[in-house]
């Protein structure tokens, strides 16, 4: 009987590889629905309710809500950012920097620079075509890399239409067997239960404050500063809104990153209430909407110093992609708790094994 359990067990390993290996394809549209599930969970269980327990209406009707509340307006957000993208790129190449006003401002300050290079009797002299260049350059790749990666999802409708199709037989089925899932998962989990439970819980509060903190505080922060550079006259408004919306889902980097230099180049070029504006209202509303929001959002098992919750998000980012946003905090945390029960039940025990020898 032990030789059996042993050839299941190691069959189980094999299968559960191969399998890992067969689906890995699919990960991020599994993951997508996971945390579809997670986010919308409270919607799902308000429909189960009235609907007196019918988890199939219960998760279609779910579903709807989610691609109404979440996928339409991603959709029309980014027609809108491509097609000003494209107005920028098109812009740019009309543009004469040396006859704007930025440009006689900055053409000023190269003169001055230019005097005092000479006086320390230094060979080398900054143009005004070298810096209009410069910017130019810089400016065409970073937007012709945005368009291209936006253009690149036209490029695989094919994938794009059978990800959407499992997105949403996977979403619905599991938000109609989540309960079922975790019973299954604390059976076979070789934890005691109260282990397992705290494992799932904390990874549970985690990608729950991701989505409903971290990325709802963005999308708040990113509409107020939106707001404001419209009022101040910043043009090409929604791209920079967009823009701020992805700085502030990074912890200490956040929307300031784009809206101090904006201020400044309101400032310089004789803009000076729209400046003002800007910081101020980054001060006074922006920087405290997420004092006020996180407390509510982010749930008590998901606090992590924000150092851990950085480090996770970057090597997340650069290991998974996007989705590390979420998946990187999710080890973190995991890492965290495997830590916290290791100093709670097991390290008198090893210490007192290593003592003895």
């Amino acid at each position: 009987m032990g030789n059996q359990k042993k050839v299941f067990f190691i069959l189980l390993i094999l299968v559960t590889l191969v399998i890992a290996w067969f689906i890995s394809k699919f990960v991020h549209v599994i993951s997508l629905a996971v945390l579809t599930v997670l986010a919308f969970n409270p919607v799902y269980k308000w429909f189960l309710y009235k609907l007196k327990g019918n988890t199939n209406l219960a998760s279609w009707l779910t579903l709807i809500v989610v691609i109404f509340a979440l996928i339409s307006p991603l959709i029309l957000v980014g027609t809108l950012t491509t097609y000003q993208i494209t107005q920028i790129v098109s812009d740019l190449n009309r543009f004469e920097f040396e006859t704007s006003s930025l440009g006689q401002i900055v053409n000023t300050k190269v003169e001055e620079l230019n005097q005092l290079i000479a006086s320390y009797s230094i060979n080398y002299k900054i143009t005004i075509e070298d810096i209009n260049a410069n910017l130019y350059n810089v400016a065409r790749s970073v937007l012709g890399f945005l368009l291209s990666k936006i253009g690149s999802v036209g490029t695989a409708l094919p994938e794009l239409i059978t990800d959407t199709i499992l997105y949403i037989v996977l979403t619905t089925y599991l938000f109609s067997t989540q309960k079922k899932l975790v019973y299954n998962i604390r059976k076979i989990s070789p934890l005691p239960d109260d282990m397992t439970m705290m494992y799932l819980n904390r990874i549970v509060a985690m990608a729950r404050s991701m989505i409903n903190g971290t990325f709802t505080i963005a999308f708040v922060q990113g509409v107020v500063a939106g707001v404001v550079m419209w009022i101040a006259g910043v043009p090409y408004t929604l791209f920079f809104t967009f823009l701020a919306i992805v700085l502030a889902v990074i912890p200490l980097v956040g929307v300031g990153f784009l809206l101090f230099p904006i201020a400044f180049v309101l400032a310089i070029t004789g803009n000076v209430f729209g400046a003002v504006l800007i910081v101020a209202t980054f001060v006074i509303v922006i920087s405290n909407i997420d004092n006020i929001l996180r407390p509510k959002l982010v749930e008590q098992e998901a606090k992590l110093p924000e150092a851990i919750t950085l480090l996770g998000i970057i090597a997340g980012i650069s290991v998974f992609g996007f989705l590390g946003l979420i998946f990187g905090p999710i080890l973190m945390v995991i890492a965290y708790t495997t830590y916290d029960l290791y100093l709670k039940y097991y390290a008198f025990s090893i210490k007192s094994i290593l003592s003895k020898n």
